[in-house]
């Protein structure tokens, strides 16, 4: 699994060398010059190579933004997998969290190993429409 680099390090009215890149990401030039065969766009092609900020940010956001995984109402993403799975009645619990936040723990049905997803009020009533998820009657009385 490759590193994920904050973007935000980069700042947009900043223009990068290939070193000064690296650098300000702890990595080695060789990896800069490979986001630029990846298709990180340069101010020229000529010595030094030169990188703009914005463009910089922007590739590094792409390339996180390619990697996520957007699961529906009724899935829950398995990090053993890297896959969502679909949310089945048997094998979830419920922990209120605060008001508006409210944690599904569940097992995946694929692996076995344990899974949260954090979901809104709103749309937790949406999930309990479409599934059978039964509130413990200690946390009714509770506020």
């Amino acid at each position: 699994m490759g590193k994920r680099f904050n973007p935000n390090l980069a700042k947009i009215h900043y223009t990068y060398t290939i070193e000064e890149a690296a650098v300000l990401f702890g990595i080695h030039k060789n990896s800069v010059r490979a986001w630029i065969k990846q298709g990180l766009s340069v101010v020229d092609h000529k010595r030094p190579t030169l990188i703009l900020g914005s463009e910089l940010r922007g590739f590094l956001q792409s390339k996180r933004g390619k990697n996520k995984k957007h699961c529906q109402i009724n899935e829950i993403y398995c990090v053993s997998c890297k896959v969502p799975q679909p949310l089945t009645d048997g094998l979830l619990e419920y922990e209120k969290i605060n008001n508006t936040t409210n944690r599904i723990i569940a097992i995946c049905p694929k692996c076995g190993s344990l899974i949260n997803k954090y979901i809104n009020a709103t749309n937790f009533k949406l999930l309990q429409e479409q599934l059978d998820i039964t509130i413990p009657l200690i946390l009714k009385h509770l506020k």
